[in-house]
């Protein structure tokens, strides 16, 4: 299965009685990223598996380099009880991969289609559309401020912006802006496409593409026709002769 159950509280946060606004989790960007492979790893039906898995082996599936940012990761993820983390040994008495299970959390959950990592997103670029998934509605619509993204995933207003651009130019979503009643600007509207629909869009723009230097030669071979003589020795008569440009010697 392609799909997997992210749950709503990694982003919610609630008031406390002095009016402050306080996450449930304080994760980083990467903590997104890591969480997010261990549920797919984990699978869609066994909620309480335990996966035995090295630090290499999460590093690589998570695109990440060094494993020092996953162990450190993984050990903030223990530390806030979102999963447990088991030491393991061989038979031999040395470290073997560690084994971990994922705490059940509270709440809903929307899903999310891990085939969309076949596309190269990035950890800030994840932990956006993650946060546009979560305020989707059923009209595929999603519409959350800049600085809602930025607070729920803990990035930059400058990175969130790069990652939406990342995200509009790799057809994971379309965006457009959106006027209110009383004619100011609100935030704007992200319509969400499934993988299918990335698919079947990104083969259009293949096509369109791969048209583009046969037209560039066309308009080449027709304008070379046109004239007395080619594109190039025109191109060197004005642009590579000495004496374009020189001025003319006063003979009055």
């Amino acid at each position: 299965m392609s799909f997997v159950k992210v749950p709503n509280i990694l982003f919610d946060s609630y008031v406390t009685d002095d009016k402050t606004k306080v996450k449930h989790y304080d994760l980083k960007p990467v903590d997104y990223r890591i969480y997010l492979y261990l549920l797919s790893r984990r699978g869609f039906q066994d909620q309480g598996a335990t996966m035995k898995l090295k630090y290499k082996t999460i590093a690589f599936g998570c695109g990440i380099s060094d494993t020092k940012t996953i162990r450190a990761s993984i050990n903030r993820l223990a530390g806030q009880r979102l999963l447990e983390k088991q030491k393991r040994f061989n038979k031999y008495g040395h470290n073997a991969a560690n084994g971990y299970r994922l705490a059940p959390l509270p709440g809903g959950f929307f899903m999310f289609d891990t085939r969309c990592f076949d596309f190269g997103l990035s950890v800030s670029d994840t932990c956006v559309l993650l946060y546009l998934l979560k305020c989707k509605d059923k009209e595929q619509l999603s519409f959350p401020s800049v600085s809602a993204i930025a607070y729920g995933v803990n990035l930059s207003e400058v990175t969130v912006r790069k990652s939406l651009t990342w995200l509009s130019q790799r057809i994971f979503l379309h965006k457009s802006h959106h006027v209110c009643k009383s004619g100011d600007f609100g935030n704007n509207h992200y319509r969400l496409y499934s993988y299918s629909e990335q698919l079947e869009r990104m083969s259009v723009y293949r096509k369109i593409r791969a048209k583009v230097p046969e037209l560039f030669r066309t308009v080449r071979r027709w304008i070379g026709s046109s004239l007395h003589f080619p594109i190039t020795s025109a191109f060197q008569h004005i642009f590579l002769n000495p004496e374009v440009g020189k001025k003319s010697p006063n003979t009055s």
